[in-house]
């Protein structure tokens, strides 16, 4: 792991918990949201900087901002 994704060491911004509900159960639970969040890193190392700054402006532009 290398300094630009030392941040995401751990997936923070979520815990799955009070996520969809169904019959009691939890449909996102927290094995998931730690794969979601593995499979995010591995593509933000697998990125340049500069393939990053591109990601990040199309998404801004896709949401108007």
């Amino acid at each position: 792991m290398d300094s630009r994704t030392a941040q995401f060491s751990k997936p923070s911004l979520i815990s799955g918990e009070g996520l969809v509900e169904h019959a009691g159960k939890t449909m996102l639970l927290n094995k998931e949201v730690e794969e979601i969040h593995n499979e995010n890193v591995a593509k933000l190392e697998s990125m340049s900087q500069e393939e990053i700054l591109e990601e990040q402006a199309r998404i801004k532009a896709s949401l108007g901002k």
